[in-house]
């Protein structure tokens, strides 16, 4: 269920950048409105996600404000469908943004409530899925309901989609001690494990969390911060400069670049999957925390450097094995990395609100980012220096993951009280 909410989440988050050149055109909307337009999305959600977390935290359950979540985006999605022009489009997205922004937030706490903490890399690595195969998918499903239905008919079929999803959530889910399915030896599986919510499986569990304000005072917060800044830059240069890399920089065409094009993505998929399963294995071997989720994330992280070294090579295709290396690179990192705030909170009432703080973080990294890159590479004329600061801003990443992010532990609840 949640790697079905993640791709009709980014279906919907990526209908408009597809539909873009035939929107423009009937609503006569020049393309550095468009592109403020398309860019409000990731600046709204860089201050929505703190906000969600917070309040997935005070709520506890994610079964209604997923709903509510849902409902929201896909009604703002469908709602595209009447705009008039620039300004009425801006607002529209901007509010599908605000609907959209709790969905990652509840999507984790489900995962703390149901998966004990050997699975959760797995899990959120799974559902991840969803991001990467929704982002991917599109273009075609997209592209094709505009040729059936013009680019209205895609954002209202994209929305009522949504909403069946939305209705069947609101059915289906409930937490593991309400489920009328689940059996005893289920829920002994999941609470023993280190579920969050259930008493006695977590050693904080009934703990006071700790003022949202205060998570900023450890520097282990900052570290995740940072990390998520660097690998949220390398993931938003496949979404934004990927495409006009291959065709100004390879000389691809637009149907090379529709046979190839998505293959970073689609073993992104793979690199999700793989490391999410590797970080779990290496805690059910008995291997500390610190090394089981940190080792993954740094791993994949030196593996996305690659992206430097396509900048030197003169074959595209050398140069899409490299940049497949690099997106599976930073996918491996995923459920390690999302499952460290589950990890490290003070208590389990800050957790989804320090998952916020970060994905707020990779998208500061991630507005900010591609903007730099267009000016390096107006100035230089080419890819070489934007794609050699990329592998640089990882490798930065891994230096703070390992001096600055601190061992994989409930971080003391007195270095807030301070």
């Amino acid at each position: 269920m949640l790697l079905v909410g993640a791709m009709i989440a980014w279906i919907d988050r990526s209908n408009l950048g597809v539909a873009a050149p035939f929107l423009q055109d009937d609503l006569d909307i020049p393309p550095s409105t468009m592109g403020l337009i398309l860019g409000s999305y990731a600046f709204v959600l860089i201050f929505m996600h703190p906000v969600s977390g917070w309040l997935v935290d005070k709520l506890g359950s994610p079964r209604l404000l997923y709903f509510g979540s849902a409902i929201a985006w896909c009604v703002f999605t469908a709602s595209t469908a009447l705009v008039r022009g620039a300004a009425s489009l801006f607002a529209v997205r901007i509010a599908m943004a605000v609907g959209e922004a709790p969905q990652a937030s509840c999507a984790l706490k489900a995962t703390s409530h149901w998966f004990p903490r050997r699975e959760r890399a797995l899990a959120i690595g799974t559902y991840e899925v969803g991001s990467e195969f929704g982002a991917a998918i599109s273009i075609p499903v997209v592209t094709a309901l505009i040729a059936g239905f013009g680019w209205r008919g895609s954002f209202i079929a994209t929305g009522l989609a949504g909403l069946l999803f939305a209705f069947f959530w609101l059915w289906f889910y409930r937490n593991p001690r309400r489920h009328p399915k689940l059996t005893a030896a289920e829920l002994r599986h999941i609470e023993e494990g280190g579920a969050h919510g259930v008493t006695g499986s977590d050693p904080r569990h009934g703990q006071q969390a700790v003022r949202w304000v205060d998570l900023f005072r450890y520097r282990t917060v900052w570290g995740l911060l940072a990390v998520m800044f660097c690998r949220t830059s390398t993931i938003f240069f496949f979404i934004t400069w990927y495409p006009t890399y291959l065709v100004e920089e390879r000389g691809f065409t637009l149907l090379e670049l529709g046979l190839f094009g998505a293959v970073p993505g689609l073993v992104a998929i793979v690199g999700d999957l793989v490391g999410g399963w590797f970080s779990d294995h290496l805690i059910r071997r008995g291997v500390d925390p610190t090394i089981a989720r940190k080792a993954p994330i740094a791993g994949g992280l030196l593996a996305g450097t690659a992206i430097a070294a396509a900048a030197f090579t003169s074959s595209p295709a050398l140069a899409m094995v490299l940049l497949s290396i690099s997106s599976a690179g930073v996918a491996f990192c995923t459920g390690a990395l999302y499952s460290l705030p589950l990890e490290i909170a003070p208590t389990p009432g800050n957790a989804i609100s320090l998952s916020g703080l970060m994905r707020a973080g990779g998208l500061v990294g991630g507005a900010s980012v591609p903007a730099a890159i267009g000016f390096v590479y107006e100035a230089s004329g080419s890819f070489v220096a934007p794609l050699v600061l990329m592998g640089g801003v990882l490798v930065i990443g891994v230096a703070v993951l390992v001096f600055v992010v601190g061992r994989v532990e409930p971080l003391p609840i007195s270095t807030a009280a301070r």
